[in-house]
């Protein structure tokens, strides 16, 4: 398998190394540079191969991405972006018992708050990300519809 990474390179699994793949939120470019050296180095550094990069766009923000990086046997898919693409990310990857690892970028990051990964550190948020432990989380899955009430408001 081998896949896009940053600078035009490739990436290329090897034997008994894990693959991991990132996919991350474009819409900040400085803070996603910085945070692609910052991921390769930890990465690497913990054993797996890559990582591949997956951006997200508007009309795909996250879950085709996770899928894919499923479908090419990542062992972890790390979430860099907001809020949207980590709830994206843990849709595509719900009930597969893939890793997950969070890299904060979006502006309030309360998926990552709440589960302690650091917020405003990317290199600290990089290291567990790809060191860290295991930690359950809970999914809901909440589908809506268009209601209309004609009684609603006043008079």
């Amino acid at each position: 398998m081998t896949g896009s990474t940053d600078g035009g390179t490739r990436a290329t699994t090897r034997p008994g190394q894990p693959l991991a793949c990132v996919v991350v939120n474009p819409s900040k470019p400085r803070a996603t540079a910085v945070v692609r050296g910052l991921l390769e180095r930890e990465l690497r550094g913990a054993g797996y191969t890559g990582p591949v990069w997956l951006e997200t766009s508007v009309s795909e923000p996250g879950t085709m991405q996770a899928r894919l990086a499923l479908a090419a046997g990542a062992r972890l898919v790390v979430a860099a972006g907001g809020d949207g693409t980590v709830r994206s990310v843990a849709a595509g990857l719900a009930g597969t018992g893939a890793q997950m690892g969070i890299v904060p970028l979006g502006t309030a990051n309360l998926a990552a708050r709440n589960l302690g990964v650091p917020v405003g550190d990317p290199r600290a948020a990089a290291q567990v990300a790809a060191r860290g432990v295991d930690l359950p989380a809970d999914l809901a899955w909440v589908r809506t519809e268009p209601w209309a009430e004609p009684d609603v408001g006043p008079d």
